[in-house]
């Protein structure tokens, strides 16, 4: 007996602003390769079958912006635009609270930074997958070389495994899980630095890492844009 996929729902965090990355306007909407930065992302979920909802997190006055590409470069992807908190925290809790009072009834969340564009349909399943089996899963690399760490990249000691690693996203959970472990922290007033630092402090789920990609970068400096477009490069001209 073949056991039935899990379903799921993707929170993609577009909710930051450019002052990091010294731009006007919001880093996600900047032009990579003639397309928005969050616009790569979105792609990749809506290949990924399991993902039967998708969520974006915007800034109120971005709204107009977010819902003008999305109709022109994802007509067929039904996206509900959620606003954006004063942190990543708030705007994830945002998101879930929008998924509970629409009634959406998912086995998997997961949660992704808009800023991170090189995300594959492979990653999303294989996260989607273990998160259904064992509680939670997250995409990592090791820490080897913490002199060459960028200050967008979260490190984490997982108590599962106890070795530093640069975390990266989508971070899937079973969605009772992390809905449970939001409203703790609200209640607590806890913030976290990502989604799996959340759950861990207020759950006893199992997170499994899973191994990341070196591709899976982040949009947070324009140093970060031009390796971007050397990464797309590649990808279209191997061995060159």
């Amino acid at each position: 007996m073949v056991s039935e996929e899990p379903s799921a729902a993707a929170i993609v965090l577009a909710g930051g602003d450019g002052r990091r990355f010294g731009a006007a306007m919001n880093k996600v909407f900047l032009p990579l390769a003639h397309r928005p930065v969050i616009s790569w992302s979105l792609e990749a979920l809506s290949r990924v079958p399991n993902v039967r909802h998708v969520i974006v997190t915007v800034r109120a006055h971005e709204r107009g912006l977010a819902r003008a590409m999305l109709d022109r470069d994802f007509p067929n992807l039904d996206v509900l635009l959620v606003d954006g908190g004063e942190s990543r925290h708030h705007s994830e809790y945002n998101a879930l609270r929008a998924l509970e009072n629409r009634g959406i009834d998912v086995d998997v969340i997961a949660i992704h930074d808009g800023a991170r564009p090189f995300i594959s349909a492979e990653l999303v399943h294989q996260l989607i997958t273990v998160a259904h089996m064992v509680g939670g899963a997250v995409p990592a690399l090791p820490a080897l070389d913490l002199a060459r760490i960028e200050g967008n990249e979260v490190l984490e000691t997982l108590s599962t495994g106890g070795t530093l690693v640069r975390m990266q996203t989508p971070q899937a959970f079973q969605a009772e899980q992390v809905i449970a472990a939001y409203h703790a922290a609200a209640r607590r007033g806890f913030i976290g630095t990502d989604t799996a630092s959340c759950v861990e402090n207020f759950t006893d789920t199992v997170i499994q890492t899973i191994p990341g990609d070196t591709r899976n970068i982040k949009v947070t400096y324009p140093q970060d844009l031009t390796a971007a477009e050397h990464i797309l490069a590649a990808a279209h001209h191997p061995g060159a």
